[in-house]
């Protein structure tokens, strides 16, 4: 048996370098997302809802998803907040108006109501739930190939 495994600390943990601004991220998805729930509600407008509601919208769901994935690059999380969110918001606003019922302030709570929930309740990966990700030496588990550390590998016999 292999017990070779690199893992990535729970997102969160004490052990991750994220786990500093995480709780402060997360308040402040919170907050942006009820503030311009609020503003769209209250039929407040000016540059101030239009700035929050894109934040809200644009970045984000990709954002409260991208904290479940373990400790990221800066850039990484980034990329995963535009990229997430931009797929999330498309699909949304694709079913909405393929079903017939589309309109902007359903739309947006159906974005808000994600991004709350996947602020609130991380996803959690299947499998074991005390490890974040473990990566398999698959390459040579299932070829029988095995690295002698120099970068070459030697076929076992």
């Amino acid at each position: 048996m292999n017990t070779n495994t690199n893992t990535v600390p729970r997102s969160g943990s004490a052990d991750t370098p994220n786990a500093a601004w995480e709780v402060p991220a997360r308040q402040t998805i919170l907050v942006l997302t009820i503030a311009a729930g609020a503003m769209i509600a209250l039929d407040i407008g000016g540059p101030i809802r239009s700035v929050v509601t894109l934040l809200v919208v644009l970045v984000a769901p990709g954002l409260a998803a991208s904290m479940s994935m373990g400790t990221l690059s800066t850039e990484a999380r980034v990329l995963i907040s535009v990229v997430g969110s931009t797929v999330l918001v498309t699909v949304i606003a694709t079913v909405m108006t393929v079903t017939g019922v589309w309109s902007p302030g359903a739309g947006f709570v159906m974005i808000a109501l994600l991004t709350i929930a996947l602020t609130l309740f991380p996803i959690e990966p299947s499998g074991n739930r005390g490890e974040r990700y473990s990566i398999r030496r698959s390459t040579e588990e299932h070829t029988g190939n095995v690295g002698d550390g120099r970068g070459g590998s030697e076929h076992r016999s």
